[in-house]
């Protein structure tokens, strides 16, 4: 028999637990994890012929590379996902519209699974250097660690019902337990991406004329949000099936006795 406090602490476990799941899911499903500003789009130097003017055909042509791609998000407003990098063009822009009437499209290319495990070199568009493997390994647990804590998440879920089926709280605890490690596994992840991403802006910042500006947007912004909430559901878990075993143990020494 549940007491009011452990029901408590279920029921507002799992209304984190589902806020958690909606949060990371939108977070994951969506492009908008960074957010570029306009920067300049000429070379560094008048003398600097090598760096070239980014243009659209850097980010959607079949040989563009992830230097091309991040020149171009930076000169065209992009953004950038987990899975995702779009651009925004004018389009049909004429010179009596002003600049906020102008119609702007959306130019997306997506990342496969290849591309998310693909080598990652120290100069950026040069595979003759030396491999990065920080910023390789960092891109991958950023592809992976959103999907095992969705997983945890659902394994967790799986557990409580179990549990309810059973008429059995010990489960509880394993369930809480899955709950917290999904929540390190998404706090690793908006790391993995953070660090990566900065890594990659100070080896492309050289190349551009004027340095890279932007903000995290709401994507990232819902994945870190769900972290708290999932540590909150995870550790309300665990208290619950922990209360409830004490009570089970004191009425069976109070029978005993």
């Amino acid at each position: 028999m549940l007491d009011n406090h452990s029901t408590t602490a279920l029921v507002t476990g799992g209304v984190l637990t589902l806020m958690a799941a909606v949060y990371l899911s939108v977070g994951v499903g969506t492009g908008h994890w960074f957010e570029y500003g306009r920067t300049s789009r000429g070379p560094k130097s008048p003398r600097d012929n090598s760096t070239l003017p980014p243009t659209p055909d850097d980010f959607d042509s079949g040989l563009a590379d992830e230097l091309g791609q991040t020149r171009a998000m930076a000169a065209f407003e992009g953004r950038l996902g987990l899975w995702e990098r779009c651009i925004c063009l004018p389009q049909n822009s004429h010179w009596f519209k002003p600049e906020p009437h102008v119609e702007h499209r959306t130019i997306c290319a997506h990342s496969t699974v290849q591309d998310q495990f693909a080598f990652k070199f120290v100069e950026i568009g040069n595979h003759n250097s030396r491999v990065d493997l920080l910023r390789t390994y960092l891109t991958r647990s950023q592809f992976i660690l959103p999907l095992l804590s969705l997983a945890l998440m659902v394994m967790g879920i799986g557990i409580g019902l179990c549990s309810c089926s059973c008429r059995s709280l010990r489960p509880i605890v394993a369930m809480g337990a899955f709950h917290l490690l999904a929540g390190f596994s998404t706090l690793a992840c908006v790391l993995c991406f953070a660090i990566n991403l900065e890594l990659l802006h100070s080896r492309v910042s050289p190349s551009l004329a004027a340095p890279l500006s932007g903000a995290y947007g709401w994507s990232f912004g819902l994945a870190t949000v769900s972290v708290p909430l999932q540590v909150m559901a995870g550790t309300l878990y665990i208290w619950a099936g922990q209360r409830q075993r004490m009570e089970y143990l004191r009425v069976q020494a109070y029978r005993l006795s």
